[in-house]
């Protein structure tokens, strides 16, 4: 069980404390007052409302304005990593389509030279080997872009979200 402390300065005005949204299960210690009582985790200092650990309407509202604007910066994040990504499975696709080809040609020349008795069986062996580890990038090049059409849906889902969110909270700006 992880245990977070925050300590509360108060410089002679009135704070809230109910307005301070917390879980409902949130133990509270009040160490202004010396009394065990309050020193129980499960107890709530004097004058704090049974419910007291439960946040506000008002704070349920900013709350949830919180989550939207993490919600749009999550978004914006996610929209800047698709485009590098795209941009380096751009790069990296192209690169696999050259060595492969590459390969490709390569092989076939020393084939040729092979039959003519110029070159190895080794060498021979060795252009295949690479024509098939190059075909084995490319494979993975295009497996990158299969999984960036992914990310371009989840990209969507997102957007999706923040609408909802946004319309929840207009409903809920509405009803007031």
């Amino acid at each position: 069980m992880n245990t977070t402390f925050i300590e509360l300065f108060v410089d002679g005005n009135i704070v809230d404390l109910n307005r301070i949204p917390l879980p409902a299960d949130t133990p509270i210690i009040d160490e202004r007052f010396n009394d065990t009582q309050n020193k129980a985790p499960n107890n709530n200092p004097p004058g704090r409302a049974e419910n007291a650990t439960r946040p506000a309407e008002g704070a349920q509202f900013k709350s949830d304005e919180d989550r939207l604007s993490e919600a749009q910066l999550g978004l914006d994040i996610a929209q800047k990593e698709l485009a590098i990504s795209s941009q380096q499975i751009a790069a990296s696709l192209s690169s696999a389509r050259a060595k492969a080809e590459d390969a490709r040609f390569k092989a076939v020349r020393i084939a040729q030279l092979f039959t003519s008795k110029l070159v190895s069986r080794e060498e021979l062996d060795a252009a295949q080997t690479a024509v098939m580890q190059a075909n084995a990038q490319l494979h993975t090049a295009l497996a990158s872009e299969a999984e960036l059409a992914q990310k371009e849906m989840e990209l969507k889902s997102k957007r999706l979200q923040i609408i909802q969110m946004e319309l929840t909270l207009l409903k809920r700006e509405e009803s007031k």
